[in-house]
């Protein structure tokens, strides 16, 4: 399922990233050389053409803990909710923050890193909710969610016999996002499994 788009680095620089908010995150979490990744709903969303995505989430290297005190430094108001995941309030705009404790997100080694950015984006359920951008607008895809988007498909990044069984309620969820985004039949190998 792997896509070759994965070799070669695309790079958005969305509108959002102005924003006074998002510019000062960015500014905070890179003045205390915490490495963070966007992803989710508001990368999928942006490269759908919105502009002003609402759903903006961050993998970040560091424990929650020294999030928390960097925000906290920068007058950045975050709650801990489960999972250590920080919820961070600016102006009114929230963001999710989860700590990714990964000592390979942090290799100087170009190959390593994108390695464990790969394999932190198995986890998520679908191709186009597998996407990462880093703060400087480099894309990371590594199994073609940007391609299945223009074409409205729905797909697993895994075989969904393995995630499936783990997850029923992911069932639902296949269905949800092919009311979504999904353009005519949804996915045959899916809906076999």
């Amino acid at each position: 399922m792997d896509s070759d788009s994965s070799l070669r680095p695309s790079y958005y620089r969305p509108s959002w990233f102005l924003k006074p908010e998002i510019q000062w995150l960015i500014r905070t979490l890179k003045n205390a050389d915490i490495r963070f990744l966007f992803f989710g709903g508001g990368i999928r969303d942006t490269i759908l053409g919105v502009c002003d995505p609402t759903d903006i989430d961050l993998y970040a290297a560091a424990t929650t803990e020294a999030i928390k005190a960097t925000l906290d430094k920068a007058g950045i108001h975050s709650t801990i909710g489960g999972y250590g995941k920080l919820i961070a309030d600016i102006d009114g705009e929230l963001f999710d923050i989860i700590p990714w404790k990964d000592p390979e997100f942090l290799s100087h080694d170009v190959n390593i890193s994108r390695n464990a950015i790969r394999n932190k984006a198995i986890y998520s359920d679908f191709t186009m909710n597998s996407l990462f951008l880093s703060p400087e607008g480099e894309l990371y895809d590594f199994f073609g969610g940007v391609r299945d988007l223009f074409n409205g498909k729905v797909r697993f990044n895994v075989d969904p016999h393995d995630s499936i069984p783990r997850k029923p309620s992911e069932i639902l969820r296949f269905f949800r996002f092919h009311a979504w985004y999904g353009k005519g039949e949804p996915d045959a190998y899916t809906v076999q499994v």
